[in-house]
């Protein structure tokens, strides 16, 4: 039950991430690697799943079936990266 528990989370919170995106004009590329995230974060339960002695063989054939390679834009990657670098120690707590 864990597993599938950790996958309807994922999936809440990636809806609650794009209603705020929408809500916030949050950059494309910032979502982009938000997803990313949660699409390998996704493939650990369904992983999980797929090895565990009770699952039943559909339950395993719907299992592979969700697993998603993130998509990869290094160019964006990493101007994402620079702008994270470019604000990096800018914040401090009030004491």
């Amino acid at each position: 039950m864990l597993p599938i528990g950790r996958l309807f989370m994922t999936v809440v919170y990636g809806h609650l991430i794009l209603e705020q995106a929408r809500l916030t004009g949050l950059d494309r590329g910032v979502l982009d690697q938000i997803f990313a995230l949660l699409t390998r974060d996704f493939a650990g339960p369904l992983t999980e799943l797929h090895g565990k002695p009770g699952t039943k063989d559909q339950q395993r054939k719907r299992a592979l079936a969700c697993l998603r390679t993130p998509a990869h834009d290094a160019e964006l990657t990493h101007n994402l990266w620079q702008d994270v670098q470019a604000i990096a120690g800018t914040y401090a707590m009030r004491p």
